[in-house]
C-alpha cells in the first residue's frame, strides 16, 4: 500500500514546496516574520550561543509565516536572511556558524511550539486526522479537496502538519475503506436483475452501445433530436427508479455523485466493461444515470419553453402580416363601397330610372359573383388580430404536434396547488393521445377553458352543437403549462434546474444550523438596528444631495431644472492608449510556447494538472503535452490540427485532455497565476483605493464551432452561427473566475454566484458592471453578503424612477429631485425569518445561486419575494445617491468596466488566432474547458507582464520617480503586441526567456520616453 501512495498526488510542486520547504523571504517579510516580539525575544535570550540564538530567530520566523518547523544546516539558509537578524539583533558580536546538536534543535521547536500555542505532531494524533478525513469525505471524495481540509483542520486545531507521506498514507486508507464501503453496500443493494440492467447499457448493439448513445449531448431543439432525447430519457427511466432507490442508501453529497459521474464518462465502455471491478462499474453508473436523467429532462424542459416561445413569435408574426394584408384589402373594400354608395346620391339618375339599369351600372364596378361572396354571409364580424392568430394555428397544427406533443408526453409536472387543472389536462392529453384518439369536449377538465376563450377553443356546428377544436385546445394548453413553469406554479421533481424553488432552499428546521455555520455580515446585527442604520443614512443622503444640487455644489452633475433632466458630464479621454503602445513596442517577440514555459518555472501552475484517477497515475504529467493541450484548446486549433503543426502526437495531446485538462485543474492553475499575480508590487498599484479592491464583470459573446443545447442563435453577434457567453470577472486586470452562459440568459442572475464561489484569494469588495448586472434583487444579495454592487449607470434620469425612501413622501415635497416610492420597512422585518433562509441557501453553495437568484426574481411574488425586493430598493437607493453625490464612484465604476474590456480584447485575440472567435468541443463541458484554457492563456500573459512592470515599479519607487510612477500606472498588463500565437510548434527546442536582459534594455529605452 505504501508503494502506491507514493504515486498519489495529493499536492502540486508548489504546495509542496510552500507547505515543506523553508520559506524564501524577500525584503518585506524578513521585516515581518525575522521581527521579535517581546515574548519571542524572551526564547531567543534563554539560548546560550550566539549561533542557536540565530538559529532560533530563524525557527521562530519560519513558524511565524509557514506553521512548521524545520532541520536545517546553515548552507540551507538564505545569506540574506542571516545578515538581516545579525544587523538587527548582534550588530556588534561575533557569529560563527556552529553546528546546532539534535537537542538543541529539538528542545527550541518545542518551546516555540508552545509560545505559539501549537502541539507537535505525534502518532497520537493520527486516529483524529482519519476520523476527520472519514467526515471530508462524505463531501468529496477528491484527494486534493481531501488534503486542503485536513491541513485547514490542522491548523485550527493548532497541530504541526505531519510529513507528507503521512498525509498521503491517511488519504489513501480512507479512500480504500470508502471504496470498500460502497462497494459492499451496491452488492448488498443491487439484485442480479439490477447489475443485468446496468451492464445492458455496455453491451454492445451494432456498432455502438446504449451508454455511448446516452453519452452524446442534443445539439439543437429540432423535432427529430428532441424525439431521440426523448427516447432516450424514456429507455433509462427503469434505472433511474432503481438510481434514486439505491443512491440514498449509499449516502453520497451531490459533489461524490457529480464525481462518480464524471468517471462513467472518462472511462471507455471497454474499461467499464472489462477492466474495473464491477462494484465501481456499477457505481460510476449509478451516479451516471441519476445525473443523466435529470440532465436530459432539463433538456427537455427547455426545448418545450423554447419551441413554445418560438411557434409564438412565429404566429404573431404571420398573423401580423395577414391581418396588414387583411386591412389592405378592406380599404379597398370600403373604397367600392363608396363607389356604389355614391348611385344613392347620383343626381343623374333619376327616380323613375328602373332598378335593372343601376344594376348593370353596380356590376360594372363589382362583378356579380364577386359582389355576391362579399354581402353572402350577412352576420359576419369585422376580423381582428387575434382571429388571424387563431387561423394561423390552425394552418401549423401540425408542426405544432410534431414539435411540443412527443416532449409533453415525456414530462412529469408537479405543481404548488393541488388538482390543478393543467397537470389534469396533460395527463388527460396523454391517456387520449396514446390510444390514438380524439380530444374531446366531454372529457375537457374543468377550469381550463376561461369564458373570453370559448369564441376561439370551441366551435358550433349547424346543429348547434358544440364541440372542442382539438388543435388549438392543445396549444393553448401548452402556453398555459409554459407561463406556469416560468411563474414557478409548475415544476419538476427530477432535475437540476427547474425543481420547486422551495426545494431549492433549505428548510426552516435547518436554516437556524445553517446559518450558525456561515460568517455572513447580514446576520451579526439584529434586522431592526441593520434598518435603523439603513433608513438613516438614506435619508441623509437624500438631504445632502438636494442641499448640493441646489448651490451648484455637484460639478459632476447637469441638471435642467426647467425641463427636470439630470446627466453626467463626460470623462474626459487620457493617453493610457498612446503610453501602452509605446512601452509593449520595446518588448522583444516571445513565443507564446516559451512564455509558458516560463511562467511555468516562475510558479509551477501546469502541475496542478492531476491525473482524473491520481491513484492509478503512473507518470507525471509531461509539461510540452500539456503546453499543446492547452494552446489547442484555447486557439481553437484542436488536438488534430495541433498534432499537424506540433512535434507533439495526436494520441499524447488526447490522453492529455482527457485524463489532466478538466474543470477542476483549469480552475486550480489559474488560481495559481492570479494569487501570484495578486501578491506581486504591481497589483495593489492599480487599485483605485487602498481600502477597497473593484471587481468589475462582464459577458462576451463567442460563437461555438459545434452546437449544443446552451448555445443559441443572435443575428448581431453569431450571424447565422450560434454561440454563448462568457461571463468573466475582473480584479486588477486579473480574469479571477470566468463561467459560460446561454446567450439568452440574462447576466444579472450570475453576478453573485460568480464573485461568491471565486475560488482565488483574491475577494473584490466592490463589483462594477453595466446595467445587464441589475434585477430586483442584487444590490439585496451582494449587500446581505458584505459586497457592494456599483452598476455604471448610462442614464441617470432613468434611476430617478428607482430611488425610494424609508419617510413619508411628503417630507420631500421641497426637494429638486424627489422619491418615487416608500420602502415597506414593516414587510422586511415580518418576513426577517423567510430571508435568512434564502440567504443560508446562497452561502451553502449547495445548489446553484444562479438558478436560485433566477427564480426569485421572475416566479410569482409572493410575501417574501417582495420583502427581498423592498430590501433591494433600499439598497440601491442609497448607492444611486451616493453615485449623484461622489464623482470618485462615478470614476472608478467606469474605469473597471474598461478594464474588462480591455481583458475582452486579449480574450478575442487568443479565440481568433487560428481563425474565427470561436470556442471548439462537443459538449457543453467541452467548451467550457475551452473557454477556460483561454483565459489561462490570458492569465498566463499578464502574469508574464505583470513581473515586468513590477520590476519597473519598484526601481522607480526606490528612485521615488514621481513622473515615471505615474506614467507606469497608465501602463496595464493586459497586452500581447509582444506575443507570437502562431507557427509550428517545435517543442523539442526550448528558448529560455531572459527576463533581466529585457528589463535593463526596456529600463533605458523607457527613461528616454520619460525625459521627454
Amino acid at each position: 500500500m505504501r508503494a502506491s501512495n507514493k504515486r498519489l498526488t495529493l499536492l502540486s510542486e508548489a504546495e509542496q514546496a510552500a507547505l515543506y520547504e523553508i520559506p524564501d523571504f524577500d525584503d518585506d517579510q524578513r521585516l515581518e516574520y525575522l521581527t521579535l516580539s517581546d515574548g519571542e525575544q524572551q526564547l531567543v535570550n534563554s539560548r546560550k550561543s550566539i549561533s542557536a540564538k540565530v538559529y532560533c530567530i530563524l525557527q521562530i520566523g519560519y513558524f511565524k509565516a509557514v506553521k512548521m518547523v524545520f532541520r536545517f544546516d546553515w548552507e540551507d539558509i538564505l545569506q540574506d536572511d542571516i545578515d538581516f537578524i545579525l544587523q538587527q539583533y548582534f550588530s556588534e558580536q561575533q557569529f560563527d556558524k556552529e553546528v546546532i546538536t539534535k537537542y538543541e534543535h529539538y528542545t527550541q521547536c518545542e518551546t516555540i511550539v508552545r509560545l505559539f500555542d501549537y502541539r507537535m505532531w505525534s502518532k497520537d494524533y493520527e486516529q483524529l486526522l482519519y476520523d476527520r478525513a472519514i467526515q471530508i469525505i462524505s463531501r468529496d471524495v477528491n484527494p486534493q479537496f481531501i488534503t486542503i481540509e485536513l491541513l485547514s483542520f490542522l491548523q485550527k486545531q493548532k497541530i504541526i502538519r505531519p510529513q507528507y507521506s503521512v498525509l498521503q498514507i491517511v488519504v489513501s486508507d480512507v479512500l480504500t475503506t470508502e471504496r470498500t464501503r460502497l462497494h459492499n453496500l451496491i452488492n448488498k443493494t443491487l439484485t442480479l436483475e439490477m447489475k443485468s440492467e446496468f451492464e445492458k447499457l455496455l453491451l454492445e448493439n451494432s456498432t455502438i452501445t446504449k451508454l455511448a448513445t446516452l453519452k452524446q449531448d442534443a445539439k439543437n431543439f429540432k423535432a427529430r433530436i428532441m424525439a431521440a432525447e426523448r427516447d432516450k430519457l424514456l429507455a433509462i427511466q427503469p434505472l433511474y427508479q432503481i438510481a434514486k432507490v439505491v443512491l440514498p442508501k449509499l449516502k453520497l453529497s451531490q459533489q461524490n455523485i457529480h464525481y462518480y459521474a464524471s468517471l462513467a464518462e472518462y472511462y471507455t465502455i471497454h474499461e467499464l466493461r472489462d477492466r474495473l471491478k464491477s462494484e465501481q462499474t456499477h457505481l460510476y453508473l449509478l451516479c451516471y444515470i441519476w445525473r443523466r436523467y435529470q440532465q436530459i429532462d432539463d433538456v427537455l424542459v427547455t426545448a418545450f419553453c423554447y419551441q413554445i416561445k418560438h411557434f409564438n413569435n412565429e404566429i404573431k408574426e404571420k398573423a401580423r402580416d395577414e391581418f396588414a394584408q387583411h386591412a389592405v384589402n378592406q380599404q379597398k373594400e370600403w373604397t367600392t363601397i363608396k363607389k356604389l354608395a355614391y348611385f344613392y346620391v347620383d343626381e343623374q339618375i333619376s327616380d323613375e330610372a328602373q332598378f335593372g339599369e343601376v344594376r348593370e351600372k353596380v356590376f360594372a364596378i363589382v362583378p356579380k359573383d364577386e359582389l355576391s361572396k362579399k354581402v353572402g354571409i350577412k352576420s359576419k364580424k369585422s376580423q381582428r388580430e387575434v382571429d388571424f392568430r387563431w387561423k394561423t394555428i390552425d394552418k401549423i397544427g401540425r408542426k405544432l404536434r410534431l414539435h411540443l406533443r412527443p416532449i409533453a408526453m415525456a414530462l412529469e409536472f408537479s405543481s404548488t396547488i393541488q388538482h390543478n387543472p393543467w397537470i389534469e389536462a396533460l395527463n388527460w392529453f396523454k391517456e387520449v393521445f396514446s390510444k390514438q384518439k380524439t380530444l374531446t369536449l366531454d372529457d375537457c377538465p374543468e377550469n381550463t377553458i376561461p369564458r373570453c376563450m370559448e369564441q376561439f377553443l370551441l366551435k358550433t356546428d349547424d346543429k348547434k352543437q358544440v364541440t372542442l377544436q382539438a388543435g388549438r385546445y392543445e396549444f393553448w394548453v401548452y402556453r398555459q403549462i409554459l407561463k406556469r413553469v416560468e411563474s414557478g406554479e409548475l415544476y419538476l421533481n427530477d432535475s437540476i434546474n427547474h425543481r420547486s424553488l422551495n426545494d431549492e432552499l433549505v428548510s426552516l428546521a435547518e436554516k437556524d444550523k445553517a446559518l450558525k455555520q456561515l460568517n455572513i455580515p447580514a446576520l451579526i446585527k439584529p434586522i431592526a438596528e441593520q434598518l435603523d442604520e439603513k433608513f438613516a443614512e438614506l435619508h441623509k443622503l437624500w438631504i445632502i444631495f438636494n442641499k448640493d444640487l441646489r448651490k451648484g455644489k455637484l460639478k459632476h452633475l447637469n441638471y435642467d431644472e426647467k425641463n427636470d433632466t439630470l446627466h453626467l458630464k463626460k470623462l474626459k479621454k487620457d493617453d493610457a492608449e498612446e503610453v501602452q503602445f509605446n512601452f509593449y513596442q520595446q518588448l522583444p517577440l516571445s513565443d507564446i510556447v516559451d512564455v509558458l514555459r516560463f511562467v511555468h518555472n516562475d510558479c509551477r501552475f501546469l502541475s496542478v494538472f492531476t491525473h482524473i484517477q491520481p491513484r492509478y497515475a503512473k507518470h507525471e504529467a509531461n509539461i510540452d503535452s500539456l503546453i499543446a493541450g492547452l494552446i489547442a484548446q484555447a486557439m481553437n486549433n484542436g488536438n488534430l490540427n495541433m498534432a499537424e503543426i506540433s512535434d507533439i502526437p495526436y494520441d499524447l495531446l488526447q490522453d492529455t485532455l482527457q485524463s489532466r485538462i478538466r474543470l477542476s485543474t483549469l480552475k486550480a492553475s489559474n488560481d495559481i497565476l492570479s494569487n501570484r499575480i495578486a501578491n506581486m508590487p504591481i497589483f495593489e498599484f492599480y487599485s483605485f483605493d487602498l481600502e477597497v479592491l473593484y471587481g468589475g464583470v462582464d459577458g462576451q459573446k463567442f460563437e461555438v464551432e459545434t452546437p449544443t443545447t446552451k448555445a443559441r442563435n443572435s443575428k448581431k453577434y453569431f450571424k447565422k452561427g450560434k454561440g454563448v457567453v462568457a461571463y468573466t470577472m475582473l480584479a486588477n486586470h486579473i480574469p479571477l473566475q470566468v463561467e459560460l452562459i446561454g446567450a439568452n440568459e440574462h447576466e444579472s442572475y450570475f453576478v453573485f454566484d460568480i464573485w461568491y464561489n471565486n475560488t482565488s484569494n483574491i475577494v473584490p469588495d466592490v463589483v462594477t458592471g453595466d446595467m445587464h448586472c441589475v434585477n430586483k434583487a442584487n444590490f439585496a444579495i451582494m449587500d446581505w453578503f458584505g459586497c457592494k454592487l456599483f452598476p455604471r449607470f448610462t442614464n441617470l434620469d432613468a434611476q430617478r424612477k428607482n430611488l425610494c425612501t424609508g419617510n413619508n413622501l411628503s417630507d420631500y415635497e421641497k426637494c429638486l429631485i424627489k422619491p418615487k416610492e416608500q420602502i415597506n420597512r414593516q414587510l422586511i422585518e415580518d418576513e426577517w425569518s423567510n430571508l435568512q433562509r434564502i440567504i443560508a441557501t446562497l452561502g451553502l453553495k449547495e445548489t446553484t445561486q444562479s438558478n436560485i437568484i433566477k427564480k426569485l426574481c421572475t416566479y410569482s411574488a409572493n410575501s417574501t419575494h417582495k420583502a427581498l425586493f423592498e430590501y433591494d430598493k433600499l439598497v440601491r437607493s442609497i448607492h444611486t445617491l451616493k453615485y449623484f453625490l461622489d464623482p470618485k464612484i462615478q470614476r472608478d465604476t467606469h474605469y473597471s468596466q474598461n478594464r474588462i474590456e480591455a481583458y475582452h480584447q486579449l480574450r478575442s485575440m487568443i479565440a481568433q488566432a487560428y481563425g474565427r472567435k470561436q470556442l471548439i468541443g462537443r459538449t457543453d463541458t467541452a467548451i467550457e474547458i475551452s473557454n477556460q484554457c483561454g483565459r489561462l492563456i490570458a492569465n498566463v500573459i499578464i502574469y508574464c507582464n505583470s513581473i515586468i512592470l513590477s520590476k519597473l515599479l519598484e526601481k522607480y519607487r526606490a528612485e521615488d520617480n514621481q513622473k515615471a510612477l505615474a506614467i507606469l500606472k497608465k501602463i496595464s498588463p493586459v497586452a500581447w503586441r509582444h506575443i507570437h500565437f502562431m507557427g509550428h510548434f517545435k517543442f523539442s527546442d526550448q528558448n529560455s526567456i531572459d527576463l533581466d536582459a529585457i528589463i535593463n534594455k526596456l529600463i533605458l529605452k523607457f527613461d528616454g520616453v520619460l525625459d521627454d
